[in-house]
């Protein structure tokens, strides 16, 4: 759950065309040639007092054409520990980790003063440009498919995770002091078959105590297939979402 906080804003709109990108900010005169103004006007309906201390600007375009694959397989893995005097408990047992991840887009924006962000993603199989305005589509899916398989594990706790994921984005604006606001646009295409798949099978523990006292499951096992994410989080000073 989101909670707002008193000094903080956030202003975002998303939308979803999967024929052509979307066109941002109609409002606005966007001028991409660095030629960067200390002082910047922008009409912001916000009922919140603020005390913006920068400007960041942010223009990110992303295109994933053709296909990712990740996997991630041990198999046959044998701990043979010495044996204390006290005997063998939960701090000496081993740990085998498995992670295969696929990603067709992925940004990540941070920043500590006001943000301005027109952010694309697209993600196929194949691409289509249009010849009159040059405008990118997608003609055929994409494949995203993610893997991990553990196997024949001999003394040891097991964590196993496949994702898959289509477009990605993450904005943190944290400012340090002050007040801070984002403003943001952000169009995420997918057009993919995304499959995620982990598999543990045949892990065996003997002559430990104290399992059932583990932090973590003795075997651990998840599979995650996104086609489109976007993660947001806007602070105050003393607070925030």
């Amino acid at each position: 759950m989101m909670k707002s906080h008193l000094k903080s804003a956030l202003l975002a709109s998303a939308a979803i065309m999967l024929a052509a990108q979307a066109q941002a900010f109609d409002t606005v005169d966007w001028n991409w040639d660095a030629d960067v103004q200390t002082q910047v006007t922008q009409t912001i309906d916000v009922t919140a007092e603020l005390d913006a201390t920068g400007l960041g600007m942010v223009e990110n375009e992303q295109v994933f054409i053709g296909s990712a694959s990740a996997s991630s397989d041990v198999t046959a893995l044998t701990v043979t520990p010495s044996v204390p005097l006290n005997g063998l408990g939960t701090d000496d047992l081993a740990r085998v980790e498995s992670a295969g991840t696929a990603v067709g887009n992925n940004g990540s924006i941070e920043s500590d003063v006001k943000t301005d962000v027109d952010s694309s993603q697209l993600t196929g199989g194949a691409e289509i440009v249009d010849p009159l305005t040059g405008l990118v589509s997608v003609g055929a899916p994409a494949v995203i498919a993610a893997t991990s398989t553990v196997s024949g594990i001999t003394n040891a706790q097991v964590d196993s995770s496949a994702t898959g994921v289509g477009n990605n984005l993450t904005i943190d604006v944290t400012p340090g002091t002050g007040d801070a606001i984002l403003v943001a646009n952000n169009v995420q295409t997918t057009y993919a078959d995304i499959a995620s798949v982990s598999s543990v099978s045949t892990v065996t523990v003997s002559d430990y105590s104290g399992l059932g006292g583990l932090s973590d499951p003795l075997v651990g096992s998840a599979a995650t297939a996104v086609g489109n994410n976007l993660d947001v989080s806007v602070a105050g000073s003393t607070g925030g979402f």
